[in-house]
């Protein structure tokens, strides 16, 4: 569930950028700007959402805390 709200909250913060700021992204930038998201999240000690990415392997050359 967590999950869905930040995909959410990126895809309308894109939505935003593009109407307002006239600044587009890539698909492959905003797959991105979601996992520095939840690389975000995961430092700040929230932990749910890195099981739903470990086994993706997405995170590759990023740096998640697992303590």
């Amino acid at each position: 569930m967590q999950l869905l709200i930040l995909v959410s909250w990126s895809l309308w913060k894109e939505r935003n950028d593009r109407t307002f700021d006239r600044r587009v992204r890539t698909v492959d930038d905003l797959v991105m700007r979601v996992c520095d998201e939840v690389v975000a999240w995961s430092h700040a000690g929230y932990r749910h959402l890195e099981s739903a990415f470990a086994a993706s392997g997405v995170f590759s050359g990023r740096a998640i805390v697992t303590e």
